[in-house]
């Protein structure tokens, strides 16, 4: 089958071909997609799962690799008699091997906030959204090729999550040796916001210790939470990092996603739109940093 965003390698073999279908069309150009489903997550977190012309085509990714959804609201204010047109970056993070579809997951906000969020969240099957081509992050892929972890750390918060799913999703899928050993820790405000648990209980599962996953909540912990091993309640702290993280060495690498505010606390740096640049040694600090935390070990997502 055929694969939306194939890697850079595979276009250059074959650049002649590459704009004469839409699976292989530029970087940056958008194509139409339909809604196969909007399923609620709990809260107000809802999975979009969005059709490809080819049953046969696979959209592929990368570790951070974000594509852009827009369309046009007409649940806007009166400043917009025409309606809004709203763009936003979403990670995809359906299995690899998915053919004919791939998922994104979406937040919904009460207004002000979230236009986008909420105009996704009303999707109904069958309308359509123009969704541009996969666009990787070098630096992420560079970065982890020249490091080749053998441990790998993810530290999130909040939508920070679905970037988690993402890498542990392309990394199990390694298999055997060549799969890093994964520590995800996360941080949420409720047991409302673990939107993904299931999914990465059953990837324990099928790949018996190579994922580990310890989950705090800052508010609104249920009863009984805490009971179980990998719970907590609180904010991520240095100790809590240095406990559930790997040592660092030089075949660990720490993945950071994330609100502003929770990077900045986490490794000294900055999320904006989850599009920042790699932390570089000048910038590298945070509860990482205090933990012995290399700067050219944290990447941020």
């Amino acid at each position: 089958g055929r694969r939306v965003g194939a890697r850079s390698e595979e276009r250059s073999e074959h650049a002649a071909a590459a704009a004469a279908t839409h699976e292989r069309a530029p970087r940056g150009s958008f194509f139409e997609a339909r809604v196969l489903r909007n399923k609620p997550l709990g809260g107000n977190t809802r999975l979009l799962r969005l059709q490809l012309d080819d049953p046969g085509a696979r959209l592929e990714y990368g570790p951070g690799t974000f594509l852009t959804i827009r369309g046009l609201s007409l649940a806007v204010d009166e400043s917009y008699p025409f309606g809004k047109r709203l763009e936003e970056p979403f990670l995809p993070l359906q299995p690899p091997d998915r053919r004919g579809h791939f998922d994104v997951v979406v937040k919904s906000y009460p207004y002000p906030r979230g236009d986008v969020g909420r105009y996704l969240a009303g999707m109904r099957q069958g309308e359509a959204l123009e969704v541009s081509m996969p666009r990787p992050r070098p630096h992420v892929e560079a970065r982890l090729a020249a490091l080749k972890p053998r441990r790998l750390g993810l530290v999130v918060a909040g939508s920070g999550m679905t970037a988690a799913v993402q890498v542990a999703r392309l990394a199990l899928a390694q298999g055997g040796d060549e799969a890093p050993e994964l520590f995800i820790v996360s941080s949420d405000r409720s047991d409302h916001d673990l939107f993904y648990v299931r999914e990465m209980e059953r990837l324990q599962r099928e790949f018996p210790g190579k994922l580990h996953i310890h989950r705090t909540l800052t508010r609104d912990a249920p009863a009984g939470w805490g009971c179980r091993g990998g719970e907590g309640t609180g904010r991520l702290c240095a100790e809590v990092l240095e406990r559930h993280l790997p040592e660092p060495g030089d075949d660990v690498a720490v993945l950071v996603c994330g609100p502003d505010a929770f990077v900045h606390h986490v490794a000294g740096g900055s999320a904006s739109a989850n599009l920042a640049p790699p932390i570089g040694p000048e910038g590298a600090g945070g509860a990482l940093a205090a933990v012995g935390f290399a700067p050219e070990s944290v990447i941020v997502l």
